[in-house]
């Protein structure tokens, strides 16, 4: 199973270079609303909103949550307390994406256990929580 964590913010009138200004990190990708961006396939998308997205799977898709989101607060320890006051930014969440590899075997059920200690480190964080899972 793959796991990744991203820091997600949108918002209409988001600009995306104030938001890493501010938090002093740069993101995995962004762009403001109406911007253009290429996608694998020769498709390109017009962004609906402004967007910032920070994504922890540049390290290793192999590492438990605990160590996403430990790594998420090492990255954003010094800005957590500004997640709720950046200008323009009308949705800030975490997503935690799952992803079933071949190496899980054949079924297509995926099941992911969210431990105490990494529900509480989630809760510290106080931001609301999106899951994304897919599965065989």
């Amino acid at each position: 199973m793959q796991t990744t964590l991203a820091l997600r913010i949108t918002g209409d009138l988001l600009d995306p270079e104030e938001i890493t200004q501010i938090l002093k990190v740069h993101p995995r990708s962004s762009g403001r609303k109406g911007s253009v961006r290429a996608t694998r396939s020769p498709k390109e998308i017009i962004s609906k909103f402004g967007f910032w997205f920070w994504k922890s799977d540049d390290v290793s898709y192999a590492m438990p949550i605990m160590d996403h989101l430990a790594l998420l607060k090492s990255t954003f320890g010094h800005a957590r307390d500004l997640f709720g006051s950046l200008p323009n930014a009308e949705y800030v969440w975490l997503n935690i994406c799952i992803v079933k590899t071949e190496e899980d075997g054949a079924d297509s059920c995926v099941e992911f256990m969210l431990d105490a200690k990494s529900a509480a480190v989630i809760a510290e964080i106080g931001l609301p929580v999106e899951f994304s899972i897919y599965g065989g």
